[in-house]
């Protein structure tokens, strides 16, 4: 058994281990502000735009959004368990209303988006006392009523104005 330390000798070789695990799950959260300023001649105010894909005062990025679509459409998980789910991992509360809205605007813009049809706008109404949100679209007449295939699903698409 040696005594001295063997501080000073070259090093022979290196071992190594690797450990693999996940970080620490959390949701960044970036805050927005879009300053507001008031014509000092006329009183108007006028406010700056916010960027590209930030329309609401609060709401989940696309990547959060394909997780949560992922693990319905792919891994099966229903609503009511992705909500607890991001409850246990990422402290966020989540409405099966939301999470249904999640994947319905995900669905309907692989949709359209396969269509190269920027006419299409999706805005979500607030629905009470349904499990799934309704939907309003501004579409061209000839979409009013039709039947459409999408990744293997048959459905029908029915709007109204």
């Amino acid at each position: 058994m040696h005594r001295r330390g063997l501080g000073r000798k070259p090093v022979l070789d290196y071992e190594s281990r690797q450990v693999f695990d996940l970080p620490e799950l959390s949701l960044a959260v970036t805050e927005h502000r879009a300053e507001i300023k008031g014509c000092p001649h006329c009183g108007q105010t006028v406010g700056a735009e916010f960027p590209t894909g930030v329309s609401a005062p609060a709401q989940y990025g696309p990547r959060f959004q394909s997780l949560m679509v992922y693990l319905n459409q792919q891994q099966l998980l229903p609503y009511d368990r992705l909500a607890q789910m991001c409850e246990d991992l990422f402290g966020q509360p989540l409405s099966v209303a939301t999470l249904a809205a999640i994947d319905a605007v995900s669905w309907l813009h692989d949709f359209f988006h396969e269509r190269n049809d920027p006419a299409f706008r999706i805005r979500p109404l607030l629905c009470t006392g349904c499990v799934l949100p309704a939907y309003a679209w501004i579409v061209p007449a000839c979409w009013l009523s039709t039947e459409f295939r999408h990744k293997s699903r048959h459905s029908w698409l029915s709007l109204s104005s």
